[in-house]
């Protein structure tokens, strides 16, 4: 059965040069990473800065060409479509930006914002599109009252309500929200993820969720691909993910998330050292520099995507062989 959003073997790579007439290099921000997101699910795309979350989001918009690879929205190649088939597929995958004091144009009003996308596809009659203005503002949680706010009358939160408004104008199968979040209050945080919750149960909308924190995802998302300098290092259900991690770098963020509870202690890193340079990145496992379970073949073999559950797999050599010879799974760094 043929997925919402497919994404195979994805590659991006951004040439650079150093200096004058100096020796081309390439950045690898993506290396043949595969996904599938089905219709009305919420997947979350975790990993630290430098994964190849937000080139990934970019790629899945059509805002920045893939090197090699293929995307498509219903069996529809997003990658290779240009002109008016481009055009009639960016109206049914939308994007939620991660600043929303950046995203909308302080010119605007909040109703000019939101109308845009209807009125760059003319989507019915003036009346229509004003009515549904009205609508979509109801439907964030605003309200008509803000109609003829500006962006800087708006509070963080308010914003961001607004730029989902925009995003749901059009009736989209697919919504991509980078890092929807992070630029917000913690308080506020909340608030938006369950909003975005609610229209993924209510409206049916398929939302990948691109976020540096696995904790705010556990409450809101079916499933989770974590993301390592450009490979997928782990994926699989969030309630398998939390419950038993296998890959060493997912085993890392679990245990840097904090807790409520002052008799527990987090680890003193629960991740070492930092991520290598995506230009020349590690031979063999990438994540093998900063692993405290390294064995020799993660320095020569890249590993494999494994199967260990339902939907669950991991790409380590370690995990593998203790799965393969029945041996309990590798501990999680606690305290």
């Amino acid at each position: 059965m043929t997925a919402l959003l497919e994404v195979t073997d994805l590659v991006k790579h951004f040439p650079i040069r150093r200096g004058l007439g100096g020796a081309t290099r390439v950045v690898h921000a993506l290396d043949g990473v595969s996904l599938r997101v089905e219709a009305g699910e919420m997947v979350a795309i975790v990993g630290e800065s430098g994964s190849g979350k937000t080139t990934l989001a970019r790629c899945i918009l059509g805002l920045t060409p893939p090197t090699a690879g293929s995307i498509t929205l219903g069996g529809r190649d997003l990658a290779t479509a240009t002109g008016k088939a481009l055009r009639e597929l960016r109206r049914h995958v939308q994007p939620v930006f991660q600043d929303p004091y950046a995203s909308l144009d302080p010119r605007w009003s909040v109703a000019r914002t939101i109308r845009e996308p209807l009125d760059a596809y003319a989507v019915g009659t003036p009346v229509e599109r004003e009515t549904r203005v009205d609508q979509l503002l109801d439907q964030v949680g605003l309200g008509s009252r803000m109609r003829d706010r500006r962006p800087h009358e708006l509070s963080g939160g308010q914003r961001q309500r607004v730029g989902i408004a925009a995003a749901l104008a059009l009736g989209p199968e697919l919504i991509v929200a980078d890092e929807p979040v992070s630029a917000l209050d913690v308080s506020v945080q909340a608030q938006i993820l369950n909003l975005l919750a609610e229209l993924n149960r209510e409206l049916g909308i398929a939302i990948v969720l691109i976020t540096h924190n696995l904790a705010v995802v556990e409450h809101v998302c079916d499933r989770a691909i974590v993301l390592y300098l450009g490979h997928v290092a782990e994926e699989g259900p969030i309630s398998e993910l939390f419950a038993d991690p296998e890959h060493p770098y997912t085993q890392g963020l679990m245990a840097s998330i904090p807790y409520p509870d002052p008799a527990r202690r987090l680890p003193d890193a629960p991740v070492r050292g930092e991520v290598p340079s995506p230009i020349d990145p590690p031979r063999g496992c990438r994540f093998h520099t900063r692993c405290p379970i390294a064995i020799d073949v993660c320095r020569v073999e890249t590993p494999a995507l494994t199967p260990f559950g339902p939907g669950h797999r991991a790409a380590c050599h370690v995990a593998r062989a203790r799965h393969d010879a029945g041996a309990p799974p590798i501990p999680t760094p606690s305290a």
